[in-house]
């Protein structure tokens, strides 16, 4: 072998060289403006779904416990949950209020990436979209009602994206794969509550992704949407984070 035909890595953009773990919006915004697909997909592998959440960068080994206690409920491995959004990089990402700071009681997206749990998942709410469409479940309001026919319309999408959003569906005994996800979803607010130093958000919700792929995919996606329309977003500074007014990722 001839080693002087091995040539190094290349780094295209060299911004992501030096970019923090937990990055200023107004810079994040920047590389996301000026990236290439190749690029994006380094940004969602590297600081959107990996490595210490900003919502815990105080608190990491409880962030440990706390992805080996849902593993444990959701049997997965503890490595097949992650939080993504706010609670990961500091910041919403949303067009619509880009830049504002990750609080205290924000919100929390966990994403478990497993592929028996997402095809559990997707019988639950195949199932849901049947029981729904032959009136064997009845919703309790009009408001629950065009929830749920949204949640029926989405489901196929849902799943050629190789996802499932479960807070969509109903938890109860009919769906026992959603229910026991929605149960755990709720006794972690409740233990994160209780427990020091850490966030204690209002509500905790999770997506299941069938694989790395359709996650990398996805979240790659919702910062090409976001690289166009912040394009034409103004920024508005707010307490050392940037804020961009319009717009959904």
């Amino acid at each position: 072998m001839n080693i002087s035909t091995i040539g190094p890595f290349s780094l295209v953009n060299k911004s992501l060289q030096d970019l923090a773990q937990h990055p200023d919006a107004e810079i994040f915004k920047s590389i996301v403006m000026n990236s290439s697909l190749r690029e994006r997909e380094t940004l969602v592998r590297l600081w959107l779904t990996e490595g210490i959440p900003y919502a815990f960068k105080s608190s990491a080994a409880t962030y440990d416990e706390m992805r080996r206690w849902l593993a444990a409920r959701l049997r997965v491995h503890s490595k097949d949950v992650t939080l993504v959004g706010s609670a990961r990089i500091g910041f919403s990402m949303k067009p619509t209020v880009f830049g504002r700071a990750f609080g205290k009681t924000s919100d929390l997206d966990l994403t478990i990436v497993n592929q028996d749990l997402f095809n559990a998942c997707q019988a639950d709410a195949e199932k849901f979209s049947f029981d729904f469409s032959e009136s064997q479940i009845i919703p309790r309001s009009e408001t629950q009602k065009r929830n749920w026919e949204d949640s029926v319309r989405r489901l196929p999408s849902m799943i050629k994206m190789g996802f499932i959003d479960t807070y969509l569906y109903p938890g109860n005994e009919n769906y026992s794969v959603v229910k026991g996800i929605k149960d755990t979803m709720w006794r972690l607010t409740e233990r994160l509550k209780k427990t020091p130093d850490v966030p204690a958000p209002t509500k905790v919700t999770a997506r299941v992704y069938r694989d790395w792929d359709a996650l990398i995919e996805r979240i790659s996606f919702n910062l090409a949407s976001a690289q166009k329309e912040l394009s034409t977003a103004p920024s508005i500074s707010t307490h050392g984070r940037s804020l961009e007014p319009a717009i959904h990722a």
